[in-house]
C-alpha cells in the first residue's frame, strides 16, 4: 500500500479508536514503546552526505531540476506504468 493511501488509512481507523475511552490507555502505551527506543536510521551516513553535497550544488545553481510532475510523465511513457 502506498504510503499516502496507508497514512489516510490510519487516520481513519485512530479516529475511531480514540472514541472509546478504553483504547487511550493502549495507544498511549504503543506510543511510549516507539518513543522509548533509540531511532536508528537505515540510511547510512554517506547517503545523507550525499543528498546534503547535491542539495549545495543545487542550491549554489550548479545543477538544474525538473518539476516532478514532467519527470513523473517522463517515466510513465518510458516505462508504462
Amino acid at each position: 500500500m502506498e504510503t499516502t493511501k496507508l497514512r489516510e488509512k490510519l487516520k481513519a481507523q485512530f479516529s475511531e479508536i480514540i472514541e472509546d475511552d478504553n483504547n487511550l490507555n493502549y495507544l498511549q502505551e504503543a506510543f511510549e514503546e516507539i518513543y522509548s527506543k533509540e531511532y536508528v536510521s537505515q540510511v547510512p551516513e554517506w547517503h545523507w552526505k550525499e543528498v546534503e553535497e547535491r542539495r549545495r550544488r543545487h542550491l549554489a545553481g550548479e545543477t538544474t531540476s525538473e518539476d516532478w510532475d514532467i519527470v513523473r510523465e517522463r517515466l510513465k511513457k518510458k516505462y508504462g506504468f
